[in-house]
Parts: C-alpha cells; sequence; structure tokens
C-alpha cells in the first residue's frame, strides 16, 4: 500500500498529544521548583500564627460584638455560581452537550472496517468543529489492513472532540469474545486474523488495555430527539428502551423490510449497500468500504453527505469478501 502523508485531522491530532506531553513536563518541573518554597513558606506561617493566636482571637470577639450577617451582593452570587459550575463537571458537560445539539452538526460515519487511510481522508473532507458532534456506527475493525491503527486514531480523536459517540458493532463483539476466550472460529472467520495481523504488525500484541478498554465502552445505541443510532437496526414493533442486544448488533432483514415507524428516523450500518439509503425514515451508511467502494459520513440533519473510496492496491484484494 502506497505511502500517504497525514491528513489535516491527523496533524492536529499529532500537535495535540505533543502538546499535552509539553503541558505535563513543564507542569511537573514548576512543582518540583516550588516544593521547597510552599515547605518554607507553610513553616513561616506556622510559626506567626501560633504567635498570633492570642491576639487574633480577642479580636475577633471585639469585632464581632453587634456584628449582623449580611447577605451576599449579586456579584458575590454570580461568582459563587461560576464556582459551583467549575465544582460540578457533569453539569457542565451536559450544557456543553446540549449547545453541540443545538448548534452543531450530527455527524454519522459508516462501517470503517480497518480502513485508516479511508477514514483519514474522509475526516479531511468532513473537516469537524468543536460544536459538531460525530456518531461512529461500529464495526472498526476485521476485513481491512489496519483495526489497530484506526482504534488507536479513534482513541486519539476522542482527546480533540469529546463529545463523539461510538456504537459497538458485531465484529467488536466478535473480537471482545475472542479475547474472553470463547471460540475463536465465528471472529476469525470474519476478518480477525486481519485485525490480529494488524496488531502483531504494529508490535501492539497482547492488545494495549486501552484498545480493550475501548472496545469494551462501546455503546450500544444513541438516541436524540429526531434520530436514533444503531449499528444494525432495530427489531420492528419495540421500543429502544425493549431491544435485544443481539438485535442492535446483528439484525438485518427483518429490520430493511419493515416499515414499521418509531417516531424517529433510524441511523445504521451492518448491510453493506452501494449506495447510502436515505429514505422512510432510515439512513443507511455502510456503503461497503473494506469492499472497494466508498465510506461515507452524513450529516443526518441536513442529509449532506461526504464519501471516500479506497485506492485500486488495497481494495482489489477484498472485493470478494462476504459480508457478515
Amino acid at each position: 500500500m502506497d505511502t500517504k502523508r497525514p491528513g489535516r485531522l491527523l496533524k492536529s491530532i499529532l500537535a495535540n498529544q505533543a502538546n499535552q506531553a509539553n503541558q505535563a513536563n513543564q507542569a511537573n518541573q514548576a512543582n518540583q521548583a516550588n516544593q521547597a518554597n510552599q515547605a518554607n513558606q507553610a513553616n513561616q506561617a506556622n510559626q506567626a500564627n501560633q504567635g498570633n493566636q492570642g491576639n487574633q482571637g480577642n479580636q475577633a470577639n471585639q469585632a464581632n460584638q453587634g456584628n449582623q450577617p449580611k447577605k451576599p451582593g449579586r456579584l458575590l452570587k454570580s461568582i459563587l455560581a461560576k464556582q459551583a459550575a467549575q465544582a460540578n463537571p457533569a453539569e457542565e458537560q451536559i450544557q456543553r452537550a446540549e449547545e453541540v445539539e443545538r448548534r452543531g452538526r450530527l455527524l454519522a460515519i459508516g462501517d470503517i472496517h480497518g480502513c485508516l487511510f479511508e477514514l483519514q481522508d474522509l475526516l479531511d473532507q468532513v473537516n469537524p468543529q468543536t460544536e459538531d458532534r460525530i456518531v461512529f456506527l461500529g464495526d472498526y475493525v476485521d476485513r481491512g489492513p489496519d483495526s489497530a491503527g484506526v482504534i488507536s486514531f479513534l482513541l486519539a480523536l476522542r482527546d480533540l472532540f469529546p463529545q463523539t459517540v461510538y456504537l459497538r458493532g458485531n465484529h467488536e463483539q466478535m473480537f471482545l469474545d475472542f479475547l474472553s476466550g470463547a471460540d475463536p472460529s465465528l471472529f476469525l472467520l470474519n476478518g480477525g486474523t486481519e485485525t490480529l495481523n494488524s496488531y502483531q504488525n504494529e508490535r501492539l500484541w497482547p492488545i494495549p488495555e486501552a484498545h480493550r478498554m475501548f472496545l469494551e465502552t462501546l455503546d450500544y445505541s444513541f438516541e436524540t430527539d429526531d434520530f436514533i443510532f444503531a449499528h444494525a437496526g432495530l427489531r420492528p414493533g419495540l421500543p429502544l428502551s425493549e431491544q435485544s442486544l443481539e438485535d442492535l448488533l446483528w439484525i438485518r432483514q427483518d429490520f430493511l423490510k419493515s416499515e414499521y415507524d418509531w417516531g424517529k428516523t433510524v441511523v445504521f450500518g451492518h448491510t453493506p449497500l452501494k449506495a447510502p439509503y436515505q429514505k422512510n425514515n432510515r439512513i443507511g451508511l455502510d456503503t461497503g468500504c473494506v469492499y472497494g467502494r466508498s465510506l461515507t459520513c452524513c450529516d443526518v440533519k441536513n442529509g449532506q453527505l461526504w464519501q471516500t473510496h479506497l485506492d485500486a492496491k488495497s481494495s482489489g484484494q477484498r472485493r470478494n469478501i462476504s459480508p457478515g
């Protein structure tokens, strides 16, 4: 496979990682330099405090006689409210999520299957911003040439865009089952050999703990006011809360042939299509990148599409692999 130059987003990720490492080093040096000063200052303050405790106690009693508590002013209330918000990062994250939902694009990306270069090319086209939210629909591994690289890239991307949603696909589940000691046949027959080769080629075997934690914490679905995201689809007649995990990962024809309306548009991958599917409250975005077709991203709010294609060398050996 020809070597490609890193795209704009990859350069940004690498720069962000270098900056974080530099900041950590500077902070450590500053901390070491200040420890002695802090110890001396604490000792001096303690000596002064011991000498003044009696006087301070008498002065405080005299000053407090007849003194009535005052209500905080508007400026103080504002300061206290800001401090409370900073002390409650969960609420701050909720506020940020609401802002993202209101202002940004809602970008869904179909099955990647180890196609790292195509993922980088696609994101360079999309050029995500901080107010956007990306939803990956699962199947990051198997069949393609660089599953390990894809997981590493997604982990780095999460540092730049922490509001990104990563869904679990059936191939991540097969990989986890394999790692847990289950019968390896299903995993290996569905592209798992290529996944293992990619980790060995990158000298990342046994699998890094960060990669395993990423796989284990993937969501099965994601829902907004107008959309439901799931890797494979939904069982007709059942609300999202009653869907089985197996259907969210594996369902195909029962979902595709149904006209059931969940009251929201269902965005899915899993089933390789020749072109994106956008009708009947469905958006299908697995366009068979690993089989020589396209990797697709869709802004589900307005239907805008971005697509990229495998080059001839990387796709030629994978056109005859059966989907699953």
